[in-house]
C-alpha cells in the first residue's frame, strides 16, 4: 500500500512538472507570436493604436488560447495580458499578469536569450536576473521592444 502511494505521489509530481513546462512553452510561443504579429501594426515607424488586444483579436492574430472574450487576453495562468505603446510610440510593452514564481523564472530565463525584446522587467535582457525579478508568488512580467 505504501509503495502504491509513493508511486502515485511521484507520478503526480512528474505530471505537475510536465504541465508547468507545457504552460511555459505555450506562453513563450504566444509571446513570440504576439511580438511577430505586432510589427505589422507600426504606422510610419510608430505604434499609434490604443487597443492592440482588440486589433490582434479582430485580425485573427492573437493566439486562440489567449482569447478571453470582450477583447481581452489571458495567459496560461488566467492573468490578464495587455499590450500598450511605449510613451514615445516607437515600441510597445506586453504585460502578462499573475505568473506563478516558478513559471516566471523559467519564462524570463528563456526570454532573456531571445533578441525579440529590448527590455525585460525594465532591464536589458542580458542583465536581468530571473530569480530577482520573479520574487513574488505571483508576478507581472513586462516585456518591451522597439521593433
Amino acid at each position: 500500500m505504501i509503495i502504491i502511494a509513493i508511486v502515485v505521489a511521484l507520478a503526480m509530481s512528474q505530471m505537475s512538472s510536465t504541465m508547468a513546462s507545457s504552460d511555459n512553452q505555450r506562453e513563450l510561443k504566444n509571446l513570440q507570436t504576439i511580438a511577430t504579429k505586432m510589427k505589422q501594426y507600426k504606422f510610419q515607424g510608430r505604434y499609434t493604436g490604443t487597443d492592440y488586444i482588440k486589433t490582434l483579436t479582430e485580425s485573427g492574430a492573437l493566439p486562440a488560447d489567449m482569447i478571453a472574450g470582450g477583447n481581452k487576453a489571458k495567459n496560461a495562468w488566467g492573468g490578464d495580458v495587455t499590450i500598450a505603446a511605449t510613451a514615445d510610440k516607437y515600441g510597445y510593452i506586453i504585460t502578462s499578469n499573475n505568473v506563478p514564481k516558478t513559471n516566471c523564472v523559467e519564462l524570463i530565463n528563456s526570454l532573456r536569450s531571445s533578441s525579440i525584446f529590448t527590455k525585460i522587467m525594465n532591464t536589458a535582457p542580458n542583465t536581468v536576473d530571473p530569480v530577482t525579478v520573479c520574487s513574488s508568488d505571483k508576478n507581472n512580467i513586462k516585456l518591451e521592444t522597439n521593433s
